[in-house]
């Protein structure tokens, strides 16, 4: 994180490796809201994967070609 901008009118500016995937996953456009990548989501628990149905994965993988990674998405929606 650093404080960057003009004197008088600067801000937190979030620098590195994840907030350059982070903004870079926002720019896919492919019906998925949430994106997370491989090293995310292997730290994930059991009931971030699969909600409140242990048979149901809520991510689906997806091959990002323009980074040539895989990355993780999801469009899972708990109803209240």
């Amino acid at each position: 994180m650093a404080r960057t901008g003009i004197r008088g009118s600067n801000d937190l500016v979030w620098v590195g490796t994840a907030a350059n995937y982070a903004a870079k996953m926002c720019s896919i456009r492919d019906g998925y809201p949430t994106h997370m990548t491989a090293e995310v989501y292997k730290n994930l628990d059991d009931s971030t994967i699969y909600g409140l149905n242990p048979r149901q994965n809520m991510w689906s993988d997806y091959h990002w070609p323009e980074r040539g990674v895989t990355v993780h998405r999801s469009n899972f929606w708990w109803e209240p």
